[in-house]
């Protein structure tokens, strides 16, 4: 009688246990309920020397803990031959945060040296048990007073560019810079579905860098790039991209829609 009534005491205590352990067991990850930059989602444009302001709200079932923010460049393989490549923003930091909701607002200052060009803010939150949210991302770009200026004087690349096929797309103008350029970058490439005849070719209709090797390359003209689009060249929507790199490791880029008919 004593043994059986040991092994039921110790089975109720098993059992509790388990329950207890269980209601501890939290696996439910926080979200990213608001993330914002300068009060918006895309198309984020911030000088350096000026602070960006970033805008957050977390939820989780429980209690929230602590935030990280990831701030780098997305040059992407840019940055060779002549370049300092030393100037690139990055930032890495954590703060610590409590409640179920949290909201937060943090300035983010952007040294007046960092380099021109396009950069990810990655976002991440973990709650007090330690799970981790999906992150979230903002692309934006960061500009400065030195980087390659690109004036270009035809087509209005700020609307959609029409090409027929068989026929060039003459771009007209220069790229000019205060010290020396380095590269320059031209691709005219598929963009994404198209509304109308589905899905464009997957290789680029034209592609070419141009690498500058003297000392003061301050001047490239478009005339050096001749783009023809051949005459069976997939009806379509196209990206068009030039991007231009300094040897202070700026970076310009410039995009724009063409559709070839």
């Amino acid at each position: 009688m004593k043994n059986f009534l040991f092994v039921l005491v110790s089975l109720l205590a098993m059992s509790m246990f388990t329950v207890s352990c269980t209601k501890d067991q939290d696996t439910e990850a926080p979200q990213i309920a608001e993330f914002k930059i300068n009060n918006a989602t895309e198309e984020v444009v911030v000088a350096a020397g000026t602070a960006m302001n970033i805008a957050l709200t977390f939820t989780d079932n429980e209690a929230l803990q602590e935030w990280k923010l990831d701030i780098h460049d997305a040059f992407d393989g840019h940055g060779h031959g002549k370049t300092q490549a030393n100037a690139r923003f990055s930032l890495q930091q954590t703060f610590a945060i409590s409640g179920a909701t949290a909201q937060t607002t943090q300035a983010v200052n952007i040294p007046a040296n960092a380099a021109a060009g396009p950069y990810h803010c990655i976002i991440r939150v973990l709650d007090a048990k330690g799970n981790e949210s999906e992150f979230a991302e903002i692309d934006f770009i960061i500009t400065n007073a030195g980087q390659p200026v690109m004036n270009i004087t035809s087509p209005d690349l700020n609307a959609e560019v029409e090409v027929t096929k068989g026929n060039p797309l003459l771009i007209t103008g220069s790229i000019t810079d205060d010290t020396d350029l380095v590269t320059v970058f031209i691709e005219l490439g598929e963009e994404e579905e198209d509304h109308d005849h589905g899905k464009t070719q997957d290789a680029p209709i034209y592609s070419m860098e141009w690498e500058l090797t003297g000392s003061a390359d301050t001047d490239w003209n478009f005339n050096n790039a001749q783009i023809l689009i051949p005459a069976s060249t997939a009806t379509g929507h196209y990206r068009l991209l030039i991007t231009a790199l300094d040897n202070d490791d700026n970076l310009t880029i410039k995009e724009a829609e063409v559709h070839v008919e």
